[in-house]
């Protein structure tokens, strides 16, 4: 090849081309390859998968604690509590304040129980809830209601409408100023809508003053100006029978939402919302923001939260991370068979037979990201050995000495090993 040749850009590029390490250059283009890219789809909706089972089979007493003792902390979880450290303010350590928080919502729950439409006496709210029964009884009666809420409220809205319109038609026919009596008309149409949706979301979302429902319901569910005689009794009573009807339904929305707080909300449905708004906050902070210290602020909320997980669900975090270590090891081993053979020898294979490998692999895949934390177990171990000796009265502080070398290799050895492999830990 003369030098000439060489300097031609064609030439150039076919000499880099032969170089084996530039194969390493299309990883992009390999990792977007749609196997690989469904085999981790599959992993994700695999991992959420046994999460929320996870959760379903979560003892009421070991899940996550739901604040909802006034306005301001409206639905606070304890992870929300324990990453913004809110707990310090009652003056009590994070356990405390989970039963503290565990023991005001079973008392609001039973309040509640004692109340119309439930009507329990004290005795009776008090089993219900230690049997845990408390949160099914509700449900079911909520939901029963909840159909004939909605055929009751859209009857009230449609008649309350045409009523509007007519007295608009009517006002206009006896002369009076169309433009006034329009705005008039759309007022009440608004207020009307307004009505409407404020009760639906007293339902289904809550948080609503129980006069400004009162107020809703007054202003939708109104007696018919033209009935008469025995209509106007009948009609009377129909009103009366679904204003109690849809204000019942409102207080079953709110004892059932007690239900659920006293019941404790999902580990991993928790966490997962959670991170999904760490996630978010470090991406507005990078993309909109500009600003990195929001990002910084994200990542340690996420890894504060990892520290709530371990400390107070240790048990669940230690399922959790073997389901991750199965998924990973499964998903994650079929991925990178896929890409050896392709990077290797050039050659393609399907998902399924990358799976059947992976499967075949499983402990070598499922254990070796376990050696380095034995490794570490077993380092740890020693060093705390080697300060028990250390201890020792006179010959202790010799040990110590010359063990000290030792201890600090033992360190590194541990913060490299963390360093490395801190992904897969958490």
């Amino acid at each position: 090849m003369s030098d000439r040749d060489f300097n031609e850009p064609e030439s150039l590029r076919d000499f880099w081309s032969d170089m084996p390490f530039t194969r390493l250059l299309g990883g992009f283009r390999t990792a977007i390859q749609p196997t690989k890219l469904l085999l981790a789809l599959g992993g994700v909706i695999v991992l959420f998968v046994a999460g929320y089972i996870l959760d379903g089979l979560t003892p009421t007493g070991s899940r996550v604690v739901v604040n909802r003792s006034n306005s301001a902390e409206l639905g606070m979880t304890e992870l929300d509590a324990y990453v913004s450290g809110a707990y310090k303010e009652m003056g009590v350590d994070m356990g405390a304040y989970r039963e503290k928080m565990r023991a005001m919502n079973a008392s609001a729950l039973k309040r509640r129980l004692m109340e119309a439409p439930l009507n329990e006496d004290e005795s009776s709210a008090e089993r219900l809830i230690a049997d845990g029964r408390a949160f099914k009884e509700i449900r079911e009666q909520y939901v029963d209601r909840l159909d004939d809420l909605k055929e009751v409220l859209a009857d009230r809205y449609e008649r309350r409408v045409d009523e509007v319109k007519e007295q608009y038609d009517q006002s206009v026919d006896l002369g009076a100023d169309e433009l006034e009596a329009r705005d008039k008309r759309d007022r009440a149409l608004a207020e009307l809508k307004e009505a409407h949706l404020g009760i639906f979301n007293a339902v289904f979302e809550g948080g609503e003053p129980v006069g400004q429902v009162l107020s809703w319901v007054s202003l939708l569910v109104r007696e018919n100006p033209q009935a008469v005689g025995e209509l106007k009794l009948t009609d009377q009573k129909k009103v009366a029978a679904d204003r109690k009807m849809v204000m019942e339904t409102v207080q079953l929305a709110e004892a059932y939402r007690l239900a659920q707080d006293e019941q404790g909300a999902g580990i991993f449905a928790t966490l997962v919302e959670f991170d999904a708004t760490q996630f978010h906050r470090a991406v507005s902070g990078v993309v909109w923001q500009q600003d990195l210290k929001a990002v910084k602020d994200a990542v340690r909320d996420f890894l504060v939260g990892v520290c709530w997980l371990v400390r107070f669900h240790w048990f669940y975090a230690f399922l959790l991370f073997l389901i991750k270590l199965a998924v990973i090891s499964v998903v994650g081993g079929a991925i990178c068979r896929i890409a050896a053979l392709q990077f290797a020898r050039d050659e393609r294979i399907g998902g399924f037979t990358a799976l059947r490998f992976s499967m075949g692999k499983f402990m070598s895949f499922f254990t070796a990201p376990l050696i380095p934390l034995v490794i570490m177990i077993l380092i740890g171990v020693l060093m705390f050995l080697g300060g028990l000796l250390g201890g020792i009265p006179g010959l202790g502080e010799i040990i110590a000495g010359i063990l000290t070398g030792l201890a600090l290799v033992g360190g590194f050895v541990i913060a490299w090993y963390l360093w490395d492999s801190w992904g897969a830990l958490i």
